[in-house]
């Protein structure tokens, strides 16, 4: 079972890795991370999986 205490609003998980909001929205719309969950209207993500998704995003965008 999910605990909302270890979930995340985008801005709270911005503020947390140190990227913008609009950051996470992207790599939501990517596909890069998932909302694990809803509150109303808000999706709730896991921190690991932000910076997961921070951690591999410069990989994923260099040329070869």
């Amino acid at each position: 079972m999910i605990d909302d205490e270890d979930l995340y609003t985008a801005d709270e998980a911005a503020g947390e890795v140190g990227v913008s909001a609009s950051a996470i929205y992207v790599w939501t719309h990517r596909g890069y991370i998932r909302p694990v969950k809803k509150r109303g209207r808000v999706n709730l993500y896991r921190i690991s999986d932000v910076f997961a998704a921070e951690r591999n995003r410069d990989r994923k965008h260099r040329r070869r």
